[in-house]
């Protein structure tokens, strides 16, 4: 069951007890510092982000792949020309681009990591289950204004976000595709990939820690800053109320209702376009209340405690050696590059603004690579020389997407 997680740490003395890094570390100092318990609890952090990327990696390749395959046997107009079409493939083309390559890292992973067939076993209590989905639907909602607040600063600055275009339905048969596509599809394979395959092996590690790196890995799939900061917020909701809970299913209900309403609030404006949006907005204000009544009472009724890191690791040095691998590396400058082409700016700020990102994350890439590099407890290896490499690629090649194709198509 869910409480007898095995962590692989759960029977090390957090002080200075036998068995614990801090007891062994004492007789290490004498040796240069170097740690071979924490050393290996290193290495297997940074081989679970590199399973992570190369599972959002292989996502995005098979995009591109199936892409010039409609290219190449000319089926790509058969696909833009009809709804319905692209509705019905884009469900099933989503489900191959996650269920394979994080099939093949769930395969990649441990025995002792490999918990799916426990966390989708039906929530430990059924109230809590109902109060965490209405929660989890609110803090979903305050992630989709934030996220919209996020896009009016934007705006005043001289930066306009925007995403792909999905035509929108207007027969029955093409509203129910668009609503299996776009609601049940994503939550399904989704919350399999993020908050099952990502997010559960990383709980030895911390839970709050787990639940962050996943939401992470979460917002960078989607690629373009209108979805980036609500995937991030509404990845945090479902990590937590999945730990919550004892059940992946809470997220899959959480994810699926909260694409349902916006799906189905865009099927009926688009063929209303002059209904009043105030229905709407009372549903929202009533998940928010029940959502926000909700929270209050999981947070005081206590029940299962989100677990602490038993590894040893400092947060700075987890955060360092999970992010700053290669595949991370990549995955940060492909987000950059896909949100930049979904950027128009507008104004010289705007153009300022993109740059100091990207020199930003370059930055903190390497001080969190410098970071692992002194650390005399843990080996430094060949991977993060070539992370450092690719840091530096990274800011070169993020600062000039942006001067190049961003700056000269603003006529700067």
């Amino acid at each position: 069951m869910e409480n007898n997680y095995n962590s692989g740490y759960e029977n090390v003395n957090e002080n200075y007890g036998p068995g614990s890094p801090n007891y062994y570390q004492n007789l290490y100092n004498m040796f240069g510092g170097y740690n071979p318990v924490l050393d290996k609890r290193m290495k297997n952090l940074t081989r679970l982000s590199m399973l992570a990327g190369c599972g959002v990696v292989g996502f995005i390749i098979l995009q591109y792949c199936v892409a010039m395959l409609l290219n190449v046997t000319g089926l790509y107009n058969a696909y833009a020309d009809s709804a319905i079409i692209q509705y019905a493939f884009d469900a099933f083309a989503s489900t191959v681009y996650i269920m394979i390559p994080f099939s093949v890292v769930y395969a990649m992973y441990r025995p002792r990591e490999k918990t799916l067939g426990t966390i989708y076993e039906a929530p430990k209590s059924p109230q809590t289950f109902i109060l965490a989905v209405f929660a989890g639907l609110m803090v979903c909602f305050v992630g989709d204004y934030l996220t919209s607040y996020i896009s009016q600063a934007a705006s005043v600055v001289g930066m306009e976000f925007s995403q792909a275009d999905t035509p929108m339905p207007e027969t029955l048969s093409e509203c129910f595709l668009y609503f299996v596509a776009f609601a049940v599809v994503p939550a399904l394979v989704e919350e399999f990939a993020f908050r099952g395959v990502v997010m559960q092996p990383l709980r030895k590690y911390g839970d709050w820690f787990a639940i962050i790196m996943s939401s992470a890995f979460f917002a960078l799939l989607h690629g373009n800053m209108v979805q980036i900061p609500f995937a991030f917020v509404a990845g945090m909701a479902l990590g937590f109320f999945r730990i919550k809970t004892g059940s992946i299913w809470t997220s899959v209900v959480i994810h699926f209702f909260n694409n349902a309403i916006s799906v189905v609030a865009s099927i009926y404006y688009n063929n209303h376009p002059d209904a009043s949006e105030l229905p709407y907005y009372v549903i929202f204000g009533a998940i928010f209340v029940i959502g926000l009544f909700a929270l209050i009472l999981i947070v005081k009724s206590g029940g299962y405690r989100l677990r602490k890191d038993r590894s040893g690791l400092d947060l700075k040095i987890r955060t360092a050696g999970y992010l700053a691998t290669p595949t991370t590396i990549f995955l940060l400058g492909y987000a950059f590059f896909t949100s930049m082409a979904y950027t128009r700016i507008t104004r010289p700020a705007g153009f300022l603004i993109c740059i100091a990102v990207a020199a930003a994350v370059g930055f903190l890439l390497l001080r969190g690579i410098g970071l692992i590099r002194n650390d005399n407890r843990i080996s430094y290896g060949g991977q993060y020389k070539l992370s450092r490499v690719l840091a530096v690629l990274y800011m070169i090649f993020a600062v000039g997407t942006v001067g190049v194709f961003m700056g000269g198509a603003a006529g700067y």
